[in-house]
This record gives C-alpha cells, sequence and structure tokens, in this order.
C-alpha cells in the first residue's frame, strides 16, 4: 500500500509473523514469539514466556514497548494473514498503529491467482524456489518433544487437551513452543546420554544424538525466521507482479476492506441468545425422536443413518462384482448389451437396476448410482418423492427421513455455534477472504454463512411455513436493534447486465421477480404455479449463472425467450478456452481452474457473476464501515462514531447492530446512507442491485425480521 505518495518500492517493510499456542484468542489462546524482517535484510525477533501448565503467556512491558516502537518506525507492515497476526499481537496487549500501512501477500497472492494455493510456504516454492523442509524438520521435533513432555512433565497441558484441537496435525501445529520447553527444561546433559531407540532418527537423519538438543532449541526459531524472510521477499514480488498485469487498484480494494471493515467486523461478534439456542435445540431434539420413532416403526430393523441400508429398504439389495463390490447393471446400447461395473459406464450409457434380492423393499426404481449402491443423496430422495403417491408407504418413511437429515442437521449446527459461544454470548466468525476461487467470502468457526433460513414447506392449506430456522438463536441485545439490508437476486441481475439481455434487465426495471418471468416466457403464460416457477424458472436462471449445458430442445428454446444470454455463454466458454481467465466487471481477473487435467471454461459465466457479486459486497462493507465510524453518522442522526457497526455479512446480507432509537425515525438518515453505499458499487459497474431492509428488534431475532422501505437518498432530496 504506498504511503504518503511514495511508490511502494520506496517505502522502507518490514514483515511480521507471530508464532502462538492456537488461534482462538478470546478462548485463551495466546502469541508466544514475534519474528520481523525488513527491506534491508535485517531479522528481529521477541520471544516470551508460556507456562505449560496453564498454556497462558506472560509479555513483559519492555518487550511489549520494543515491539510497538519496532512497528512505528516503517512505512509498511507487511503480513501473510495480516489479521490473524494483528488479532493474536492485540490480545498479547500489543496495540499498534496498522490500518493505514498495511500490506498483505495472502491477498496479493489471490488478486494475481485466484486458483493456486495462498499458503506461505507454497508461494515462496513458486515465486522464489524456497523450500519448504523447515516445516517439516517443525512438525517432526513437535512430535517428538511431545513424547518427551508426555514422559516427563504429565502435568503440562499438550494440545490434544486442549478444547479446540482435532486430529495430530493440528495438534503439532499448536504445540509449536513445545521443543524449545523441553530442551530447557530437560537439559543438554540428558540429551546426551538419552537411550534413542532406532526408529527415533528416521525422519531426521541428518541430526545426530549429540544434535538433538541444539535441535530442540532452535527448531522453531528456524521455522519463524524462515517465514518473515519469506514473506518480505514475496511482498517485492508480488507487488512487482500486481504492477505488471494492472490490478494494483482491486488489491487495494481488499486492503480498503481488510482495514476499514473486516478486521473490526470480526471483533465486534454476533450475539447469541443462549436461552433460545437451549430451548431450539431441545425442540430440535424432541423433533428427531419423533421422526427416528416413526421409521423404526415403519422398518423396525433398518438404521436409516446407513446410506447402504436405506438403498436396500427404498430398492432393494444391488447386484455387485465379486471381485471389486462394484453395483452392477445391465446396459443395452448400439455398440453393447450386457453387464457393467460401474467403473466401466460410458456417460450418455442407459442402464436398468439389478438386484440380489428386493424382499422387504419398497422396490423404489433407483435413479442415480454411485460406486457402491444406488444413490440415495438429497436429489434421489426429491426426485422420488415428485415420483411417489403422497398416500404410500414409500413417501411417508422418504418424508420422515428427508426430515430427520434437515432436523439433525440444524442440532449439529446449533451444538456448533453453542461450542464457539463467548461468556459474553456471542460468537466470533472467521471470515475467509481469500479462501474461494471467486471473490466471495466465506466464514468458519462458526460458520454463520451455513444458517440458512430454514426448510419452507407448503402445508395442506395451502399456507407455507419454515422449519428448522436456525436464525432464531441471533439477535440484538436489550437496547439495541438489528437492520439487515439484502440485495434482490444479484446474481441475476449481474448475468442480465453481463449478458445485455434486454427482456430480463427489463422485468428487473418493472420490478418483476424474475424466476417467475423467465417460467412465463418459457411456458408462454402467465398464470403458473409454485413448482413451475421452482422446477423452470429457478433451474433455467440458475443454469445460466453456473454454466450449466441445456439439453438441446431446451437449448433451442431458451435461444428464442432469451437470445443474448445464450449468445453470450457461447461467447465466455470461446474466450475461457482461449485465454484461462476472465475479469469481474470491475476489473478482478479471476482464473479458471482445470479439473482432471481440463480447462473447466463452461465456469467462465460463474466466475464473472460470483466475482462482481463478491466485489460488490465487499466493497459495501467497506463503505458502509466508512462512514459508521465517520462523524457524518452524528450529524445525520446523533449517534456516535463506532456506536453502530457492521456486525456480520451472510452472501448478499448485510447485518448492522444499531443502539435502539431515542426518538422516532432517529435512524432513517443513517439507513438511506447505508443504502446508498451498498447500491452504489453496483451502480458503477452498471448494475441497477436494490437492497430491500428488514429490523430485528431485541424482542424478536434473526428469523422475524420486519420488512420496510427506505428511500434513496434521491428520492428524499
Amino acid at each position: 500500500m504506498p504511503v504518503g505518495g511514495k511508490h511502494w518500492s520506496e517505502c522502507t517493510a518490514a514483515a511480521l509473523d507471530i508464532e502462538s499456542n492456537g488461534s482462538k484468542f478470546r478462548l485463551g489462546d495466546r502469541a508466544f514469539a514475534l519474528y520481523a524482517h525488513d527491506t534491508n535484510d535485517r531479522a528481529y525477533e521477541w520471544h516470551w514466556e508460556i507456562d505449560p501448565v496453564k498454556r497462558t503467556t506472560v509479555l513483559p512491558r519492555e518487550i511489549r514497548r520494543e515491539i510497538i516502537e519496532f512497528t512505528s518506525q516503517y512505512d509498511v507492515l507487511v503480513f501473510h494473514n495480516a489479521k490473524f497476526d494483528v488479532t493474536g499481537l492485540h490480545f498479547s496487549g500489543i496495540n499498534f498503529s496498522w490500518r493505514n500501512k498495511t500490506d498483505d501477500t495472502m491477498i496479493m497472492s489471490h488478486v494475481l491467482d485466484n486458483v493456486g494455493s495462498h499458503e506461505l510456504k507454497d508461494l515462496a516454492v513458486r515465486y522464489l524456489r524456497y523450500p519448504k523442509d523447515d516445516q517439516k524438520e517443525l512438525k517432526v521435533a513437535v512430535d517428538k518433544a511431545r513424547y518427551f513432555a508426555r514422559k516427563y512433565f504429565p502435568d503440562w497441558k499438550l494440545a490434544d487437551e486442549h478444547s479446540d484441537s482435532k486430529g495430530k496435525g493440528t495438534k503439532i501445529f499448536l504445540d509449536y513452543w513445545l521443543p524449545k520447553m523441553v530442551a530447557e527444561r530437560l537439559g543438554r546433559d540428558f540429551f546426551l546420554d538419552y537411550k534413542y531407540p532406532p526408529k527415533f532418527f528416521v525422519e531426521i537423519p541428518h541430526i545426530k544424538p549429540e544434535d538433538v538438543y541444539d535441535y530442540f532449541m532452535t527448531v522453531c526459531d528456524k521455522y519463524g525466521r524462515g517465514d518473515v524472510k519469506r514473506t518480505i521477499e514475496l511482498w517485492w514480488t508480488l507487488n512487482d507482479g500486481l504492477d505488471s498485469v494492472g490490478l494494483r487498484e482491486q488489491y487495494n480494494d481488499e486492503i480498503e476492506l481488510l482495514c476499514e471493515s473486516l478486521y473490526d467486523t470480526e471483533n465486534k461478534g454476533i450475539t447469541v441468545s443462549a436461552l433460545r439456542m437451549k430451548s431450539e435445540l431441545k425442540r430440535f431434539i424432541k423433533e428427531r425422536d419423533r421422526l427416528e420413532a416413526c421409521m423404526r416403526e415403519m422398518a423396525p430393523d433398518v438404521n436409516f443413518a446407513s446410506d447402504d441400508q436405506l438403498c436396500e429398504l427404498l430398492f432393494g439389495v444391488p447386484k455387485r462384482c465379486p471381485e471389486t463390490g462394484q453395483v452392477q447393471v445391465y446396459v443395452e446400447s448400439k455398440s453393447f448389451e450386457g453387464i457393467k461395473r460401474f467403473d466401466q459406464l460410458k456417460k450418455g450409457d442407459s442402464w436398468t437396476a439389478l438386484f440380489e434380492s428386493r424382499e422387504g423393499s419398497f422396490e423404489l426404481e433407483p435413479v442415480r448410482l454411485t460406486k457402491q449402491r444406488f444413490s440415495t443423496d438429497n436429489k434421489t430422495r426429491e426426485t422420488l418423492l415428485k415420483q411417489l403417491d403422497e398416500d404410500s408407504e414409500a413417501h411417508y418413511y422418504l418424508t420422515y427421513h428427508s426430515d430427520w437429515k434437515d432436523v439433525d442437521k440444524a442440532i449439529q449446527q446449533v451444538k456448533t455455534f453453542k461450542r464457539h459461544l463467548s461468556k459474553d454470548n456471542r460468537v466470533y466468525s472467521i471470515f475467509g477472504q481469500c479462501a474461494t476461487k471467486t471473490t466471495r467470502m466465506n466464514a468458519k468457526n462458526p460458520s454463520i454463512h451455513t444458517v440458512s433460513k430454514g426448510k419452507e414447506i407448503e402445508l395442506e392449506s395451502g399456507d407455507k411455513t419454515t422449519k428448522y430456522k436456525l436464525r432464531t438463536i441471533f439477535g440484538p441485545r436489550s437496547g439495541r436493534v438489528w437492520y439487515c439490508p439484502d440485495y434482490s437476486q444479484l446474481q441475476l441481475r449481474i448475468f442480465a447486465v453481463m449478458a445485455n439481455e434486454t427482456s430480463m434487465i427489463e422485468a428487473f426495471d418493472r420490478g418483476e421477480d424474475l424466476h417467475t418471468f423467465t417460467t412465463q416466457k418459457f411456458l408462454g403464460r402467465d398464470n403458473i404455479t409454485s413448482i413451475e416457477r421452482r422446477d423452470i424458472g429457478k433451474t433455467v436462471n440458475f443454469s445460466f449463472i453456473f454454466g450449466k449445458r441445456f439439453p438441446a430442445e431446451i437449448a433451442r428454446q431458451l435461444s428464442k425467450v432469451y437470445p443474448s444470454a445464450h449468445k453470450y455463454m457461447r461467447k465466455i466458454k470461446s474466450e475461457v478456452q482461449k485465454n484461462g481467465y476472465v475479469y469481474t466487471l470491475d476489473g478482478y481477473r479471476l482464473w479458471i481452474p482445470y479439473e482432471n487435467g481440463r480447462l473447466q471454461s463452461h465456469k467462465g459465466v460463474n466466475y464473472i457473476d460470483q466475482g462482481t457479486e463478491g466485489r460488490i459486497v465487499k466493497k459495501a462493507m467497506t463503505r458502509t464501515s466508512r462512514y459508521l465510524k465517520s462523524e457524518e453518522i452524528y450529524e445525520h442522526c446523533q449517534i456516535e462514531p463506532n456506536d453502530a457497526f457492521l456486525t456480520f455479512q451472510v452472501h448478499d446480507e448485510l447485518v448492522f447492530d444499531f443502539p435502539a432509537e431515542t426518538f422516532k425515525g432517529q435512524h432513517l438518515p443513517a439507513l438511506q446512507w447505508l443504502k446508498h453505499y451498498m447500491e452504489e458499487p453496483a451502480t458503477e459497474m452498471g448494475v441497477h442491485a436494490p437492497v430491500d431492509f428488514e429490523l430485528v428488534t431485541s424482542r424478536s431475532n434473526w428469523a422475524e425480521g420486519k420488512k420496510f422501505d427506505v428511500p434513496s437518498l434521491e428520492l428524499i432530496s
């Protein structure tokens, strides 16, 4: 990031990287070392004590002051995943100035190559030809140090006793501090006299018994020093890359998002009602028990959680190849007639299921195959439910099973959020800025992005209701409100502009729902059912966005209904085959991935669409967050800067946390500006993308927001 008008190459810069005993800083994990390397090839490091029994650290004031003074000397601070390092330093009490002087090589790597690995070691191998043997050495050392710690220091709290550790790789990552601690406590003489088993040196043949003490003492430092050296050298290389391909503006946008919005959003957290969480979990478990009882009554000997047993109940026992265990089917075509295994099937083969037995099954006809069985996945179950008589026994069982899968998923999600619930009744999702191959973000630990609006079902009366609404557990605290603006059919609006499909654009301008509009055009009539809207309109529209190939008959009809869209998809596929990449509407380059050695050219349209969507949402986050921190919000509605904030993002929806109004209409001016800053990035790209607002009060929850209108600024003025 240019500082004070300087070009990046004229700036003084230092790369920083922490080592920590975990990533859950709010739950007690802490950094125990900081490494730095600057553009003058000078290396620095700071270490502070870690208590192996409590896994806590003590950072002396003089080290804290030294680090803050050190960071103030440079024009640019370079990180690889700045959000992680800055958060770790913050929770260690090191609060330094970083927002207007940060560069992030992980973000740089995504802007230059969205499909490649963004791991530091992989980037150093690719761009710098650096080996990554130091990582393997550290992992081996930690694994061996854990053995000594368990044997000689049983009261030490290792990673497997740490609540968030899962799997051996994670345990090793969380115990990077251990080799040096073990060496310090046991001493050099211990390692010189120790009788090592022969296999001790298999993974580290270059280490001799007399070297083990020094190996343990230095291996973590070697790793930390290597990482910051890689980072500062990557900073030079990737900066050159950004300039050479003209993507500096796109990178600067991403850095602004990090500094203006994303870091603060993560640290604000998302408020949860512990009481509602408890009651919803209890209700979901009761419903799951009921569904399980219904299925057991219908098929007492079937384990409904087993795909094999469900397959045998629905269809029968498949005929399998004795040698491989793969499903066998009967195939009849122009070139072949006979039995084939699953791996012998060719695309387009028409097959008939073969069975060892169908006794005790519903004798349904299989829809799809897997290697070991007839498929019982969601898509298969939905297809079967459409085919079956609603009063049939099989339909009842599949309905129970489908609901059971949904409610069980809801239970696991609630339990996940409960595990991550902090003492202040918040969850702190980590938003991945570079976690997808497009520009969209994801969320994890826990993922707020997986919280759906629930399963919508139609009652016998014709009314609709929603089951398993996880959003009920989230909502504002007492004295606060949430405003939830959500873009209306953003991906489809982007596609209409990309393809210059006039009829789509005009339908949006008239305020029509595009799924309904598409169904009407496709069927040639205005009167359509909700099932037709879903099965035709929604399927066709999202097939456009995901670049799916249409059957010949449907393709011919679509070329008449949406001629520009049809031509556009062919054009983009051809361009991808020629160039290998596409650009979003604001110029972010996205490479298209290869799968099994083949370029996935059909994904070009999807990458442009979702990439543009991601860029619009990110720019909206930056601009709205900047506004909420500014003095303007006080001028507009007497709310102090930072008292209202962006609390989280889910796909095309932003959720803002405000203090409750002290007088009617107090928030309206601010909401108009939020609406403006959300719609503005899309407008700059030629897309009309209106947002719809919902209000959530402390007496309700995120699932029960009330829609209301927010007039545009120009309409008021």
